[in-house]
């Protein structure tokens, strides 16, 4: 079966937000990957923290993991924002037709 790269991506317009993140963390299980990993990669994280210190290191891996996780958050508000606009634009434009329609 070939990859056809175009209908993926006409099918991944198409999702939802929430079916987007159940894709990427099946893709992340599937082939034992990470996206926050690919992201930052390592190394890239608090060049402060000695690899000997264990405390340090997990201070630094909890301070990327809540950047993270604040990073998402404002994705996904953002998402759920644009998605509010496309419904409150569809009404209007609904309320439009049917008010101006011959």
């Amino acid at each position: 079966m070939a990859f056809d790269k175009d209908a993926f991506l006409s099918a991944m317009d198409s999702m939802s937000v929430m079916e987007l993140n159940d894709l990427v963390k099946a893709i992340e299980e599937k082939f034992g990957v990470s996206a926050a990993a690919m992201a930052a990669p390592e190394g890239a994280g608090d060049a402060t923290a000695s690899s000997d210190d264990p405390i340090a290191q997990l201070t630094a891996d909890l301070e990327a993991a809540r950047a993270e996780a604040e990073k998402m958050r404002d994705q996904m508000l953002r998402a759920l924002a644009e998605a509010e606009n496309i419904r409150k634009r569809a009404e209007r434009e609904r309320q439009d037709t049917a008010k101006y329609a011959i």
